[in-house]
């Protein structure tokens, strides 16, 4: 991901356990870590997830995430 993606390029969206992995490892910015203090987004983005792309592209806009 670090030779890929680049140094902080774009966020990058993924389950919330990956979202230390991608900052650290890779070398580039998560959307979702597991430090968050409050579970809100964590549930809309398994909600993107389970339920499908309908608000995928909006959702990914609101919070700046490629």
């Amino acid at each position: 991901m670090r030779a890929n993606v680049g140094p902080f390029g774009p966020r990058i969206l993924s389950w919330w356990d990956y979202g230390d992995w991608i900052n650290w490892f890779g070398n580039s910015n998560a959307v979702l870590r597991g430090d968050n203090a409050v579970a809100t987004l964590d549930y809309a983005a398994a909600a993107q997830y389970v339920l499908g792309p309908t608000d995928g592209l909006r959702w990914l806009k609101r919070w700046q995430a490629s």
